[in-house]
């Protein structure tokens, strides 16, 4: 075969992949792809660096065959969180269910965890869920509904741990110490994903450890009567 033909059958097949590609978009996979061509570009260039035309180069589309889904960047990054909580609500469904039976403070601890373990193992969707600016957030029944749920097992279990105690446990003490709660857990998973705790944690203990032991004690105190 000759350098004229050889060159002919790549284009060719190349073509066909494109093509092939755009088949199967065309059939429902198109948002798939660009959520993983963006997490893609999210962790290996930053957000600066995305834009729904570099996402769909990304993916191998064309330019111009996302828009009719992603009007823009925000919608994109939305639909990015969307599937990105629902990962997280669902670990931590998960985990409440393996707590039943245990005690409040299991539950707590359990609701704690799974959301740390699920913000240091994706990055890159922890970065587009956290900050609202890139996001439609209000516009979102995904985002707001399953925000909603975590938030009541998490009152749930705030409110037993408190009943438990014999302390205060109206509507108002729970909405306080769950912003509390929140507080923690964003800012250890904040610090932890930062490179912090090389300055902050004790000598010789594990960045787990460390959030192991301040949840800990934060749970501990709200437990006392």
């Amino acid at each position: 075969m000759s350098r004229r033909e050889t060159s002919a059958a790549a284009k060719a097949k190349s073509g066909a992949k494109r093509a092939s590609r755009r088949r199967a978009y065309h059939h429902g996979d198109l948002r798939a792809a660009m959520v993983a061509a963006t997490l893609a570009i999210i962790r290996e260039e930053g957000l600066p660096a995305l834009s729904v035309r570099a996402a769909a180069k990304r993916a191998g589309v064309s330019a111009g065959a996302p828009f009719r889904h992603f009007a823009s960047r925000r919608v994109l990054l939305t639909a990015v969180a969307e599937e990105a909580t629902e990962k997280l609500a669902c670990d931590i469904e998960a985990a409440v269910a393996a707590s039943r039976g245990k005690t409040p403070a299991d539950a707590l601890r359990a609701i704690s965890f799974a959301y740390l373990d699920w913000a240091l193992a994706n990055p890159a969707q922890f970065e587009t869920i956290s900050d609202r600016r890139l996001i439609d957030y209000d516009q979102s029944p995904v985002l707001r509904g399953r925000n909603d749920g975590v938030r009541a097992l998490l009152d749930q279990a705030i409110g037993d741990l408190l009943v438990e105690a014999g302390r205060p446990h109206g509507p108002e003490i729970i909405v306080r110490i769950r912003l509390e709660m929140r507080a923690l857990g964003y800012g250890l998973a904040r610090m932890l994903i930062d490179g912090h705790f090389s300055d902050w944690g004790l000598p010789g203990e594990t960045p787990r450890r460390a959030m192991e032991r301040v949840i800990g004690q934060f749970i501990e105190r709200l437990a006392r009567a």
